[in-house]
């Protein structure tokens, strides 16, 4: 999403960090994200292919505990890595910086910082109905027994692999 911001605010030029890198023209996997529905629908897909092919390898292993929670972090600081380092593409360790806009209304004005704060407001109490909803639905007994006993969901005839995938690639703000 802050690709396509940055573009937005960028009007016709190449963004600030990719001229001061060097870069003369823009890339081409930044091109689609003049798009402001392909950003949305990058911004959702993106994480849940990356959690899918993690989650995958890591779950079909039966890796559970400390190891998971080692794998996870060293992948998120391996990616944190990649993306400071490419600088010409990412603003480095400044990342994008300088949004301006959003659907052509200027971050600024007291509407868009109105509409925001109710989408958030809005987004907060979606989240807390769903987990409700969750918590008392067939699906969260299920990840409760999942989170105690492991094995025994397994002889229920669960494939806690599959439920853990499902869960790790569904859950928000994973890779950012």
């Amino acid at each position: 999403m802050a690709m396509y911001m940055k573009l937005e605010s960028s009007g016709d030029k190449l963004p600030d960090f990719m001229g001061w890198s060097g870069l003369k023209e823009l890339p081409w996997f930044w091109a689609p994200f003049h798009s402001a529905l392909f950003a949305i629908a990058m911004a959702v897909v993106l994480p849940m292919l990356l959690a899918g092919a993690i989650g995958y390898m890591v779950f079909r292993s039966r890796i559970t505990g400390v190891y998971f929670s080692i794998i996870t972090q060293a992948l998120a600081l391996i990616i944190s890595i990649l993306f400071i380092g490419q600088q010409p593409y990412t603003g480095g360790t400044n990342g994008i910086t300088n949004l301006t806009t959003l659907f052509g209304m200027p971050l600024e004005a007291p509407s868009m910082q109105r509409a925001l704060f109710l989408i958030s407001v809005l987004a907060l109490v979606l989240v807390y109905v769903l987990c409700v909803w969750l918590t008392g639905s067939r699906f969260g007994r299920l990840l409760v027994a999942l989170r105690d006993d492991e094995t025994r969901v397994r002889f229920s005839g669960y494939d806690p692999g599959r439920v853990k995938l499902w869960c790790l690639c569904s859950r928000p703000g994973l890779a950012g």
